[in-house]
């Protein structure tokens, strides 16, 4: 977990934004609650000080286990803060049959709640990806495609994922830089025709390709208007973003509020906005 990613949620929360991701919060708030009260009410009362000093928004949900790691090491130091630790990880093992650490456990309760999301879109759906692994990415957009009935359309780095599937790398894209919005809404427009009982699937692999390539204003303007076409028409849209090569927050700010879902993968979490 890094600061960026707490910064991130922050971003969302005051752009509007709802964590959707509650069943792992729920599961972790109340292995941590059995825990806690099995270690008696002065340090359980102790240890939601010290997590209060984390400075968290009320409404922040999603549970970053290194920061009640941080409030526990921090309240009772290495000795007893491991004992609690462990009693944390064991009993967090129990309600979930799932075995690993507390962090591997919760990653993969939030990674089964983002997957239960993608299987289920239905159309009018506009999301931005914020990814940190090209791994993880590929494994998720994989997924989205394969479990997709209805025509789809890509935006590439590389090669695409399927041979079957419509694609265009940005290389090509760019090759006239003029030209590169008025061949996007091209592409997305011409997937929406073929479109009848099933929803067609846009996905852009990495949209930082457009800064790097100069591009970054007009992408923006591309996304505004999608936003309101994905809105008007029962397609999805997944613009992913490489975390790492977003410049800045006033960036981040900007392209995340031209999408109404946003998707992180370090930790797994979805943010719908609020009506």
């Amino acid at each position: 977990m890094s600061i960026s990613s707490l910064n991130i949620q922050r971003v969302l929360l005051d752009l509007g934004y709802e964590s959707i991701s509650n069943k792992t919060s729920v599961i972790f708030s109340n292995v941590i609650d059995q825990v806690f009260f099995g270690f008696g009410s002065t340090i359980q009362n102790g240890l939601i000080t010290e997590a209060k000093k984390q400075m968290l928004p009320k409404n922040f949900k999603f549970p970053y286990y290194s920061l009640v790691e941080k409030s526990v090491l921090d309240f009772l130091g290495p000795r007893a803060g491991e004992k609690i630790l462990s009693e944390i990880n064991v009993e967090l093992s129990r309600q979930t049959k799932i075995e690993g650490t507390s962090e591997e456990i919760l990653n993969e309760l939030s990674r089964k709640e983002v997957h239960n999301k993608i299987r289920h879109l239905a159309g009018h759906e506009h999301i931005i990806y914020l990814w940190s692994d090209k791994n993880i990415r590929n494994q998720i957009l994989k997924e989205i495609l394969e479990n997709s009935k209805g025509p789809k359309a890509t935006f590439s780095t590389e090669e695409p994922l399927f041979s079957n599937i419509p694609n265009i790398t940005y290389s090509e894209l760019f090759s006239e830089k003029n030209s590169a919005v008025k061949k996007s809404f091209e592409i997305i427009s011409n997937c929406n025709t073929k479109n009848d009982e099933h929803p067609s699937v846009i996905i852009g692999f990495d949209g930082t390709k457009w800064f790097e390539s100069g591009l970054q204003s007009e992408f923006l303007q591309l996304e505004q208007y999608a936003n309101e076409y994905f809105s008007e028409n029962r397609d999805i849209g997944i613009c992913a973003y490489d975390l790492n090569k977003i410049p800045d927050q006033e960036t981040l700010t900007s392209f995340v509020k031209c999408h109404a879902i946003v998707i992180l993968d370090n930790p797994f979490v979805i943010y719908e906005r609020g009506n």
